[in-house]
C-alpha cells in the first residue's frame, strides 16, 4: 500500500516545502484530473462512449452539466482524500531527490497527457 501512496506523498512534500497553501487538496485535485486525463484517453481510443465516463448529457442545459459536474467530482475528490489522506502521505518517507525528481517530471507528465488527451479528442472523438 506504501507504493500507491508514494506519488501522493512526494507531490504532497512537494507542495508542503514550497509553502503553497492547502498542500493536500491541491495533491488530490492534481491526482483527480490525471485520473480523469487518463480515463477519457482509454475511452476514445477504445471507442467507449463519453455516457460511461461523463454522467450527463451535452445537450442539456449549462446549468444542469454544472451541477452533474460539481458532484461527479465532487465524490471522486472525496473518495480521494479519504484513500491518500493527510495523516497517510505524511507518515510516508520521501527523500529531497524524490522531491526534485517530481518537480521536473510533474509539469511534463501533465503537460504530456494533456497534449495527448487533445491530440485524441481532435483525431478520434466524433
Amino acid at each position: 500500500m506504501k507504493k500507491i501512496n508514494l506519488l501522493p506523498a512526494i507531490i504532497y512534500r512537494m507542495f508542503k516545502a514550497k509553502g503553497i497553501d492547502i498542500p493536500h487538496l491541491r495533491t488530490i485535485i492534481i491526482l483527480v484530473f490525471l485520473l480523469f486525463f487518463h480515463l477519457v484517453q482509454i475511452a476514445l481510443l477504445l471507442k467507449i462512449p463519453s455516457v460511461y465516463i461523463m454522467p450527463w448529457k451535452s445537450d442539456s442545459p449549462k446549468k444542469e452539466q454544472c451541477f452533474f459536474a460539481s458532484i461527479y467530482f465532487g465524490v471522486i475528490l472525496l473518495i480521494f482524500s479519504f484513500l491518500f489522506s493527510k495523516k497517510k502521505l505524511e507518515e510516508i518517507e520521501v527523500t529531497e531527490n524524490q522531491i526534485n525528481k517530481c518537480r521536473k517530471i510533474l509539469p511534463i507528465y501533465f503537460s504530456v497527457s494533456l497534449a495527448l488527451l487533445i491530440l485524441l479528442l481532435i483525431f478520434k472523438a466524433k
